[in-house]
């Protein structure tokens, strides 16, 4: 029996399909099985008629993203499952490495790597600074999205579904969000600070606006739902969570000219979290509605942009210091100079 499943779920991507697979073939650690969950409507299944080394596939009528992994979770047979989008990319030893953190701590219920963003031109950016991957009791930056976990990079141990379900099939979008979120309330995850996996941007996609939407949309069905925890401190997380939505949705309106619905979100966003600064900007900028969206950016990069001409300043004020010195005693430095390489 395989130690670790990687569940791929598939629609109508037969060409990332076998690039995915291959890419779970080259994976340094072997003791694993490859569950592809296919719902596509092409030929896909066709093209993959043959047998393939450590490859099952099942088929599934298209019932969403959500549902294709759950299937894949029920059928996995590995004590450790992983989940792979057929578009992204592994680290060959991305696997190796986090079942060696499984080992480390029979507690951790979860690990999860860095992430590169790749663009449709090619190029490609980390997606989460180094400092903000954390390891222990980690709710609270999953919550307020400190980290971003995508389900390609996180491997879980089977079991703890049992206590934090599976994924949550009726949430067009924030699944990624979700399904962590409920496993880290219960159990300890492990993060690992190098980016192992390539997500690639599709040229498919919704637009940013319906993107919005919908993410807004899933997170206020989530926090509706996560309310066991009825402490000041949650409900000022969540606060928080609903705010910086709201901020982004406002964002999206403003770009779109729909200055009212901008107003809108951002007043929200204040009510939720009244010390956003970008909302206070923006909010301003759309109930006047005579500031473009470039003019309320600059106007809230602001005080940071001050802050930066004044470190510059002081930074060339003491480069002309030095400088000045050097000139009035360079036997002196000479003689420091000599001192070290002595």
């Amino acid at each position: 029996m395989p130690r670790v499943s990687v569940v791929i779920p598939s629609y109508n991507r037969p060409e990332f399909l076998l690039e995915a697979i291959e890419n779970v073939q080259q994976q340094t650690y072997r003791d694993l099985e490859i569950l592809v969950v296919d719902s596509s409507t092409d030929d896909t299944s066709e093209r993959f008629r043959s047998p393939m080394d450590r490859v099952r596939w099942v088929h599934q009528p298209r019932q969403g993203r959500s549902a294709a992994k759950n299937l894949g979770l029920i059928l996995a047979k590995g004590e450790f499952v992983a989940f792979m989008d057929c578009d992204d990319l592994w680290d060959p030893t991305k696997i190796q490495r986090q079942v060696e953190l499984f080992e480390c701590d029979s507690d951790v219920g979860f690990t999860y790597t860095n992430q590169y963003k790749q663009r449709a031109d090619g190029t490609r950016y980390v997606r989460t600074r180094a400092d903000r991957i954390v390891s222990g009791q980690i709710h609270d930056a999953i919550l307020r999205k400190q980290v971003y976990l995508s389900t390609s990079t996180i491997c879980i141990r089977k079991k703890c579904i049992e206590l934090a379900g599976m994924f949550d099939s009726s949430l067009a979008e924030q699944e990624d969000w979700d399904f962590p979120l409920r496993l880290s309330r219960y159990f300890k995850g492990a993060g690992i600070k190098e980016p192992l996996v390539t997500k690639r941007t599709r040229g498919d996609e919704r637009s940013d606006a319906e993107f919005s939407m919908l993410r807004i949309r899933a997170m206020r069905d989530v926090l509706k739902r996560d309310r066991k925890d009825f402490t000041i401190r949650n409900l000022l997380r969540r606060r928080a969570v609903q705010a910086g939505y709201h901020c982004s949705w406002g964002r999206t309106c403003f770009q779109a000219g729909r200055v009212a619905d901008a107003f809108r979100e951002f007043a929200l966003a204040l009510l939720n979290n009244p010390f956003r600064l970008d909302a206070v900007v923006y909010a301003g900028a759309s109930f006047l509605g005579i500031w473009r969206h470039d003019t309320a950016y600059r106007l809230m990069r602001l005080p940071s942009a001050l802050r930066m001409r004044c470190e510059r300043a002081c930074a060339k004020e003491t480069k002309t210091s030095t400088s000045s010195l050097v000139r009035s005693d360079p036997g002196s430095v000479k003689g420091d100079a000599g001192a070290i390489r002595v």
